[in-house]
């Protein structure tokens, strides 16, 4: 995105389904054009760069994805459903994305992809594909 903005003088580039599983990625080409502020909840950070640091972005994003599925929705089928989605949608992004995604339909309960989750956080193995190149 980054460089196809900054060398062949484009008005705009489509991002959608690279936010899919990098929901930090406006930050990541801000911050590529020197926009100094991040996001307030991320006051004083830099986006994620490399592909372990957003491989561990996309981890804690789903973390705070179960935090909302939980604040809004009491049906677990619902919130499942919804997670799954997710995960179907984005786990194509990254090297071991698969093995993710199938853990995730495996588990009967948002507690149980929760567990897994921060499971797989203590694990270093988990980096982002290069299926795309930001700068």
């Amino acid at each position: 995105a980054v460089h196809i903005l900054r060398e062949l003088a484009v008005d705009g580039v489509m991002i959608g389904r690279a936010a899919t599983a990098r929901p930090w990625i406006l930050w990541q080409i801000a911050d590529a054009f020197g926009y100094p502020h991040a996001p307030k909840a991320f006051a004083g950070k830099k986006p994620p760069r490399g592909a372990l640091e957003e491989g561990r972005a996309f981890l804690e994003s789903i973390l705070l994805y179960l935090d909302y599925l939980d604040l809004y929705f009491d049906n677990e089928d619902k919130k499942l459903k919804r997670l799954r989605f997710h995960v179907v949608n984005s786990h194509k992004w990254f090297l071991f994305g698969h093995a993710f995604f199938s853990r995730c339909h495996k588990c009967k309960s948002i507690a149980a992809i929760r567990e897994m989750t921060l499971e797989s956080l203590e694990r270093p193995e988990f980096p982002m594909s290069q299926r795309i190149n930001l700068l």
